[in-house]
């Protein structure tokens, strides 16, 4: 899993994308002056949480592993209030 040792608090500031199943913030994190996009996933009704989180870990942990200037570089993924959130640079 792709996490950080110390709890990273993020605001969310202004949608910079919207689809049909996700938002895309522009962010900032409380370790950082850095923006961030923050992309929140609406789980649909009936979706197992635990099941789609380690979905998305697991593809995290495949992201983290890329090394190119074309590729994002992936931050963290994280769950609240059943919506998941990808933070990416």
């Amino acid at each position: 899993m792709h996490t950080t040792a110390k709890k990273i608090r993020y605001q969310l500031l202004n949608i910079i994308g919207q689809g049909s199943s996700s938002t895309v913030f522009l962010g900032k994190g409380s370790d950082s002056e850095q923006p961030v996009a923050i992309k929140k996933i609406e789980l649909k009704s009936g979706v197992n949480l635990k099941e789609a989180l380690l979905r998305f870990q697991r593809e995290a942990d495949i992201i983290s592993g890329f090394s190119h200037p074309h590729i994002i570089k992936l931050k963290n993924v994280f769950e609240k209030d059943h919506m998941i959130y990808i933070v990416m640079e």
